[in-house]
């Protein structure tokens, strides 16, 4: 592959230059870069290196005005010693320029298989003469191309993460809502438990306090009386605390004594017991 630099110097198309040809099954050796100012290579080392270029510079004088054909001198030269000292199939000339008409017209007639790479603008009486002739346009569309798609598909790969995350986050918000309705079951069975439990609890000591009074008339009685008789009809409360809102709950009245807050009283009605 012969490029002429100063002609085609489409730093990024380069590679992909290599890449087609390379899928096409040509081994393109030797490959080289052909100019005749040094400084028009500036910030080219990585291209050079990485795609196993021979930078090739004109050794002719740069005259102002006078050095418009110093690198087309130096490509018929390094084109013609790889035609006469290489053993190669095809050429591949890297230029719309068609002063390598005759250049390429030798290739023709020493059998090698041609391929141009060129401009859109190219002259047609050039093309006519390669095998096959493609076009720098489109390798730069199939590179915009390879870049609209790749940025689609990071595009969709972030939408793809976006939703992943939504859904992540819809997933937490289940869970965290199940959880709270889950507590929230939790201590209205707790609630309804401890209800129930009160309720067997107030059933229990109205027995209790039933059979504890069947004996006494109505009146006021100690508070401690009481308990301590109801208590020993039913040992399973002895160790329990029998609060005093319960008497209420059950429709006892009581009172406290004046001056002494200790002493409790518990007034027993009959009809209470009914």
């Amino acid at each position: 592959m012969m490029i002429d630099f100063e002609n085609a110097n489409q730093k990024n198309l380069i590679p992909e230059f290599f890449s087609y040809l390379e899928k096409r099954g040509f081994l393109c050796y030797p490959r080289k870069l052909i100019t005749s100012k040094i400084t028009s290579l500036e910030n080219t080392n990585k291209l050079i290196k990485e795609n196993n270029l021979e930078l090739i510079v004109s050794n002719r004088p740069l005259v102002k005005n006078h050095n418009r054909n110093n690198a087309d001198f130096r490509m018929y030269i390094e084109t013609l010693d790889c035609l006469y000292n290489s053993n190669v199939d095809a050429f591949c000339i890297v230029s719309s320029d068609d002063d390598f008409l005759e250049l390429v017209l030798k290739l023709k007639r020493a059998g090698k298989y041609l391929i141009g790479i060129g401009a859109l603008n190219t002259s047609s009486d050039y093309q006519k003469h390669f095998d096959e002739f493609l076009f720098i346009e489109d390798f730069d569309k199939m590179i915009q191309e390879r870049k609209k798609a790749l940025e689609e598909m990071k595009r969709k790969e972030e939408q793809l993460k976006q939703q992943e995350k939504l859904r992540q986050q819809q997933e937490k918000n289940e869970e965290k809502k199940l959880k709270l309705e889950m507590q929230k079951k939790k201590k209205e069975d707790a609630k309804r438990k401890l209800q129930s439990e009160q309720k067997l609890y107030q059933q229990k000591i109205k027995v209790a306090i039933d059979t504890a009074i069947k004996s006494h008339h109505d009146g006021w009685y100690p508070l401690t009386s009481i308990i301590k008789d109801i208590k020993e009809n039913d040992p399973s409360l002895k160790k329990k605390r029998i609060p005093l809102k319960i008497f209420d709950e059950l429709g006892y009245d009581y009172k406290i004594e004046e001056g002494n807050s200790e002493n409790k009283y518990i007034e027993i009605k009959k009809e209470v017991l009914s």
